[in-house]
């Protein structure tokens, strides 16, 4: 391949993975006092025209049983990954490529007596970045940065004497920037910046076990974080002889990470903002900025650079999940946003002495992430919200075309087994809007087979893509106000076994659903409304539909067809 260095190889940075360390408490006093422990790495630097090295942090596991004692004091745990920087380009040859960094572990566990005055714990991803390009050739990417896994579970039963200082656990990801591209003359062009580095963000959670355990979070003592920024794109190369200059480099993806607050089996944990507020639970994404486009000279004009176009970011995933345990928020708003990354500036320049400016490069994609509401076995496992907003919707970047945006994947489901394992909120609104949303994607997905997911308010959801409600046995979706049901694709309703007439979607007063594609309520589902039911779609297929005053039907370009069915209207 021309201006490639097959030697290049040779040359690359050391990739390096750290080592592990495990300490373990049994039935004993375990202190440590202010204290660094790291198990940080960073890949070797590339050698001419060579990538830049891996690096791997490693993993860090302190565990005491239920006999123990574990105190720590003022701490620091990491285990942060950082790849390596490229290489310089070799003659004729692009520049080389940023080493990967990827985030180790750090899993905390304590099931006796704990005290921690302060504690950071950080398994962070850092891409390399890449290297400028030769005369005339491209710069290198940015390496990925991806985030490993910081993690605390502790348990707090009434026998156990838990102190909860300052914690901090992160997992968050940013990607390499891309090198510079190359410079031109006036025969030959100035070359595009290199692109930058992705960003994969990992995971935080928080686990609270113990029975009777009584646990209220207090964002004052917890920081959690599993954000994702891509690496920015390189500058274009210059062109200062009369001709024209190179464009920025794209950013680089973001992709948020997860977030996770779990109750073990026979723990309470209750989420509060300062002062009794909503408690605001959110990971982000965000793309890398584009890089600006390549410089001309004041006099001898030419063509300026083009910004880069910004990098697309995807929201992540906030999760409560109760495991046995019970998860109450009186206020509760999860937002797993997406935010694309700002077009890159236009290069400068000038004609004698008029100025030159390149464009500002498109904004970036913004893509919501995917949140998570789930109730698992243990004892069983109960989520008690009062007000609940979801929102996983994109924010677009900024530049000459502002991005596209496209909802993301909310899912709320009772996967407990017992009966008494349950799903209660005061009201719910769900949001997961974006033009780009492609066709066929759940949006928005209710599911259980054990109880009802109960809504004793009013439900309003808005999404870009289809809706989900998939019940089985007697699960059910049980709304006390109205329930509207706003869909750009699909909206479907299945049940499976439903052999005791179990009203798959009963709602108190008024249910309107509009689709932008078909309404298909499959055999076994049963729906009810207690004032109105209005159903607007494509096409319509049901099993079962009442309402006690008006049932207004409307197929927009096809048919309305009743499956074994019943139709009821007061």
């Amino acid at each position: 391949m021309p201006g490639a260095d097959p030697a290049a190889d040779s040359f690359a940075g050391a990739d390096i993975a750290a080592g592990s360390l495990a300490i373990s408490a049994i039935g004993s006093t375990l202190s440590i006092g202010d204290a660094s422990i790291s198990l940080d790495v960073t890949g070797g630097a590339g050698g001419l025209g060579a990538r830049g090295g891996n690096g791997s942090g490693g993993n860090i596991s302190i565990a005491s049983d239920a006999a123990s004692v574990l105190t720590l004091n003022d701490v620091v745990f990491s285990a942060d990954g950082t790849g390596g920087q490229a290489g310089a380009a070799a003659p004729d040859s692009n520049g080389p490529d940023g080493g990967t960094g990827a985030g180790g572990r750090i899993i905390l566990t304590a099931l006796g007596d704990l005290t921690i005055n302060s504690m950071f714990a950080r398994a962070r991803g850092q891409g390399g970045d890449g290297s400028q390009g030769a005369f005339s050739r491209i710069g290198g990417t940015g390496g990925l940065g991806q985030g490993g896994a910081a993690e605390l579970e502790f348990s707090a039963a009434p026998a156990n004497a838990v102190t909860l200082g300052s914690v901090s656990l992160d997992s968050s990801a940013t990607g390499g920037a891309g090198g510079q591209g190359g410079s031109g003359n006036i025969s030959v062009n100035g070359v595009a910046g290199g692109t930058g580095g992705a960003a994969l963000a990992g995971t935080t959670r928080l686990r609270v076990t113990g029975d009777g355990a009584n646990v209220a979070f207090d964002p004052l003592i917890f920081t959690l974080s599993s954000a994702a920024t891509g690496g920015s794109g390189g500058r274009g190369g210059a062109n200062f002889d009369g001709g024209i200059a190179g464009r920025g480099g794209d950013g680089g993806s973001g992709t948020g990470g997860e977030i996770a607050l779990e109750a073990g089996s026979g723990a309470v944990l209750t989420l509060e903002g300062p002062s009794g507020s909503t408690f605001v639970f959110q990971v982000t994404g965000t793309g890398g900025a584009g890089g600006a486009g390549g410089n001309i000279d004041m006099i001898n004009g030419g063509t300026a650079g083009d910004g880069g176009n910004g990098g697309e970011g995807t929201g992540g995933s906030p999760t409560l999940r109760a495991v046995g345990g019970r998860i109450v928020a009186p206020d509760l708003h999860l937002l797993a946003t997406g935010f694309g990354g700002a077009g890159g500036a236009g290069g400068i320049g000038g004609d004698e002495g008029t100025v030159v400016l390149g464009a500002t490069g498109n904004g970036g994609l913004g893509r919501g992430g995917t949140p998570l509401l789930q109730t698992l076995d243990g004892s069983p496992g109960v989520l008690a919200l009062g007000t609940v907003l979801i929102d996983a919707s994109g924010i677009g970047g900024g530049g000459t075309i502002t991005g596209s945006t496209a909802g993301g994947q909310i899912t709320i489901t009772d996967a407990s087994a017992d009966p008494a394992g349950l799903i209660s909120m005061g009201s719910l609104t769900v949001t997961a809007l974006g033009a780009a949303t492609a066709a066929g994607t759940p949006s928005l997905t209710v599911s259980g087979d054990s109880g009802p997911i109960t809504v004793t308010g009013d439900v309003n959801a808005d999404v870009g893509g289809s809706i989900n409600l998939a019940f089985g046995n007697n699960g059910q979706f049980a709304v006390g106000g109205s329930t509207t049901l706003n869909a750009a694709g699909n909206i479907s309703v299945s049940h499976a076994n439903n052999t005791t007439g179990v009203l798959s979607l009963d709602t108190g007063t008024d249910l309107i659903a509009t689709a932008g594609g078909n309404f298909v309520a499959g055999a076994g589902s049963i729906i009810n409304a207690g004032r109105d039911l209005s159903i607007t779609a494509q096409n319509i297929q049901f099993a079962s539909l009442s309402a006690v005053r008006d049932l207004l039907l409307l197929a927009n370009n096809g048919s309305i067809t009743g499956v074994g069915s019943a139709l009821l209207a007061g």
